[in-house]
């Protein structure tokens, strides 16, 4: 017994206030007020009438002994947190979460005499008794605790504490105490840390941490002050994540807040037994989640329930935080209607780290002004530029108003990387009521948007709309010049014919008039970047027609394909009994491998003897059957040849084998 009472004086006691929830009926008669929080079932309030400030008297300790608890979280708080201190000098912190789920409470202890503790329990014939192992992370000492309370009211609580050495079979009386709220500290309101709260985590820097099992660092990269970007919600949010208790954190504290006035808090806590993480999610809609999951190779994957208190629906959730880098990380939630068969995209989150630029983007449309006779169309392009790493594909819309049924706006292609360029076509009608109208050009990615308005002029139709030779899409090294000639036509006259281009700044236009134009495309040395090029001719009338070709800028391939690997089934081919031989290899190329071959020579010789060509880029293996011509106790090699589409060569040859 004695070797239990270091740890029940310094650790176990703190354990009560934690556990110390009866069935609501009685907590109305002795406790203070009760709370009803949105999202959240009535148990989670039974550890309520602890919050506050207490002191804890026990047989034979002279010093004094204090408790803080106070609540985190919405709906009146949906974790109960613990700082534990002998006089000024910190003992331990727990932190405790009910699971609507499992209708248990889980909690976990760490103080600085590195005792571990993780327990779960529920009430009993009307009292709490809770259970679960006691690990000494430095002394690897293991037992089975079990409390007990009972008389409790406003101002007291009585427990005693019970030690088993036979998973549970016996238990021994090992300590008893008595709580007492120090005068006039009542629970602090509900609803957030509070006054106690933001005592309680500013000393917590003040803690020496002492060593936990690693697997509670685990969310350590979430750890911080961020700005988040939803695809769900508009604006900027942040988001406070910090750890809570002794040895770097036994718990993970996160307050979300977006521009709209939405709050959402959770609490993640750590089971050392099954290696896994509990969450607990309330927002300020009422929906509550509790989530179970790993985290495993850099990725956190955590499933549940959530709960809408508006609706009374439960739906499976999947929350997967992955793609950390030293400034940020990415998280996903997922539905299933299908008990987790298959899964629907709900909404992503990036987490940028705090005093980091958010990644955003820009929107330009070229021409801004624009004039069409009734009946013709016109183009314009508009790009899209990022800023501050922005590398998300952007969907680019457009409407015309005021709307009529007599004109559409299309755009091509579809989403777009930073520092690509859209087509935008706008389609008259003869029928169409001349007048001046706004294209809105509009872009979106995840909750960013970014629009332009064009103005387009229509004037009263009365011809036909010039055309414009078809243009191929042309490829240009990095440094050389290419010059592409334009050619349009027009009913009427060509003297009246109007051209122009617009593109990547490396594309100039020349008009001779007439109809005719040369584009001069000449990316610099350093350019790697292609784009589209929208050719416009316009007649006198107003008319306009288009054509549109892309610039790929592609340096030449002077690098060779690469064969390596290449290994041989048998050193010994015997032509009589098994002629075959087994040939593997791989091969890579910058670009892609076009063909292959593979060739014999003997020893000494030239690789005169194909074995086969026209071997497709990804094959891998081949199957020789060896030819009786080459004779016996022969002593050859081998040969794959891997060549690109720019016609250039790479090899491999084998050890030497024997033919007999």
């Amino acid at each position: 017994m004695k070797k239990y009472i270091r740890h029940i004086l310094i650790g176990l006691i703190i354990l009560l206030p934690l556990f110390i929830g009866l069935p609501s009926a009685r907590l109305a008669t002795n406790g203070p007020r009760q709370f009803t929080p949105t999202g959240l079932p009535s148990e989670a309030r039974q550890f309520d009438f602890w919050l506050g400030r207490w002191n804890v008297a026990i047989p034979g300790i002279n010093f004094p002994v204090q408790d803080v608890i106070t609540s985190f979280g919405l709906g009146g708080g949906i974790a109960i947190l613990e700082d534990f201190r002998a006089g000024a000098q910190p003992i331990g912190t727990s932190i405790s979460l009910y699971s609507p789920k499992t209708g248990k409470w889980y909690q976990t202890w760490y103080d600085t005499d590195q005792l571990l503790i993780e327990m779960a329990g529920g009430v009993q014939d009307g009292n709490m008794i809770i259970q679960g192992p006691h690990f000494g992370t430095a002394t690897g000492e293991r037992l089975l605790g079990r409390i007990t309370f009972s008389r409790i009211t406003a101002q007291n609580l009585d427990f005693l504490y019970e030690v088993s050495t036979d998973k549970g079979k016996t238990w021994q009386l090992s300590l008893s105490s008595r709580f007492t709220r120090m005068p006039g500290t009542l629970p602090p309101p509900a609803g957030g840390l509070g006054v106690l709260g933001a005592e309680l985590k500013a000393r917590s820097g003040t803690f020496v941490p002492s060593v936990l099992p690693s697997g509670f660092r685990q969310f350590d990269f979430s750890v911080g002050a961020w700005n988040v970007v939803m695809s769900d919600r508009a604006g900027t949010s942040t988001a406070k994540i910090s750890n809570f208790g002794l040895g770097g954190g036994i718990a993970v504290l996160e307050e979300f807040e977006g521009p709209d006035g939405y709050v959402d808090t959770s609490v993640s806590l750590y089971n050392n037994e099954n290696k896994l993480w509990r969450q607990i999610r309330l927002d300020s809609n009422g929906r509550h989640l509790e989530l179970v999951g790993e985290v495993k190779d850099g990725k956190a994957v955590l499933t549940g329930d959530m709960l809408d208190s508006q609706t009374g629906n439960t739906v499976l959730v999947r929350m997967t935080s992955d793609g950390v880098t030293p400034f940020g990380f990415k998280r996903t939630f997922e539905v299933s209607q299908d008990s987790g068969a298959t899964w629907t995209l709900q909404s992503t989150a990036e987490f940028i780290k705090s005093g980091n630029p958010v990644p955003d983007f820009d929107l330009s449309a070229s021409p801004e002004t624009q004039t069409v006779m009734a009946g013709g169309s016109i183009g314009f392009t508009a790009t899209v530029t990022g800023k501050d790493g922005f590398s998300q594909p952007v969907l680019v819309t457009a409407t015309v108003s005021p709307a009529t049924d007599t004109m559409k706006a299309s755009v091509s292609p579809g989403p777009v990387v930073p520092g690509g360029m859209v087509d935008v076509i706008v389609t008259t009608t003869s029928l169409t009521p001349p007048g001046n109208y706004l294209v809105q050009v509009v872009g979106e990615a995840g909750s960013r948007k970014r629009s332009r308005a064009v103005v387009l002029t229509v004037n009263p139709g009365s011809s036909n709309p010039p055309s414009v030779t078809p243009i191929a899409d042309q490829t240009v090294a990095p440094g050389e010049e290419h010059l592409v000639p334009v050619m349009a036509s027009d009913a009427g006259s060509t003297s009246g014919l109007r051209l122009s281009a617009s593109g990547p700044a490396y594309v100039t236009f020349t008009d001779n008039g007439n109809g005719a134009g040369v584009l001069r495309i000449a990316p610099s040395a350093t350019e790697t970047q292609g784009g589209r090029v929208v050719v416009t001719a316009t007649n006198a009338a107003g008319l306009t027609a288009q054509t549109s070709f892309s610039v790929t800028i592609q340096a030449p391939d002077s690098q060779n394909p690469v064969v390596s690997n290449l290994a041989l089934s048998k050193s010994k081919v015997k032509r009589k009994k098994d002629p075959t031989l087994q040939i593997t290899w791989t091969s890579s190329d910058n670009t892609a491998v076009a063909s292959q071959s593979i060739a014999y020579a003997g020893e000494g010789e030239n690789f005169a003897l194909t074995v086969i060509e026209g071997l497709a880029g990804d094959t891998t293996s081949f199957t020789w059957t060896v030819p009786a011509s080459l004779g016996k106790t022969k002593t050859g090699r081998i040969k794959v040849t891997a060549r690109d589409t720019a016609g250039n060569l790479g090899d491999a040859i084998s050890p030497l084998f024997t033919i007999k």
